[in-house]
């Protein structure tokens, strides 16, 4: 009798571990200077689009298509952080690791991940940090599951406002989970 108990126990335990893990939440988390963050659900937004630029003869030119997170609408969190990853337009979002680079790198070299932080102090000025070029870390998918990604990022982030600062920032431990919303 213990052992048949002991089995329906063990199933129906199993069983919530499968069910809480098809209906798990998007996330994002990160650690700044060894401070931890999270984003859930509807704290932060995320998308794949295509970024196009205007021809000399008003047409515009896809140049790549990038897939994006970001809390930055999180006013409570010291922290707010953004990053996208830009790919070739036949780019297939698949287990990748893409280096973090500046942004004007965007239509010069592909693929290229970018991270940006800004510090909301609790007056009214800001700071806001961003990978540069040469810039240590990266962006990793670990995992595609039909419409969901999950990976995880780090990196060194560079002051550029105010310039009163010349120490990065290090961003660690991040991970992120969320569906592929197709905008074009």
């Amino acid at each position: 009798m213990n052992k048949l108990f002991l089995s329906l126990v063990t199933v129906i335990f199993i069983s919530c571990l499968s069910f809480e893990t098809s209906f798990a939440q998007k996330f994002i988390e990160y650690k700044v200077n060894g401070v931890a963050y999270k984003a859930v659900d509807d704290q932060f937004i995320s998308f794949i689009t295509k970024r196009t630029t205007t021809k000399e003869d008003d047409t515009e030119q896809t140049i790549c298509k990038y897939f994006t997170a970001s809390i930055s609408g999180i006013y409570n969190f010291l922290y707010t952080l953004e990053f996208e990853v830009n790919v070739d337009t036949n780019y297939k979002v698949k287990n990748d690791v893409f280096k973090l680079g500046e942004s004007i790198e965007f239509y010069e070299k592909l693929p290229i991940a970018h991270i940006n932080l800004i510090k909301h102090p609790t007056s009214d000025t800001y700071e806001f940090y961003s990978s540069e070029k040469g810039t240590k870390g990266n962006v990793t998918i670990t995992k595609v599951d039909g419409d969901w990604i999950e990976g995880t990022f780090e990196g060194d982030m560079v002051p550029q406002y105010p310039l009163t600062s010349k120490v990065p920032v290090k961003v660690t431990e991040g991970k992120f989970r969320f569906p592929i919303e197709i905008l074009d």
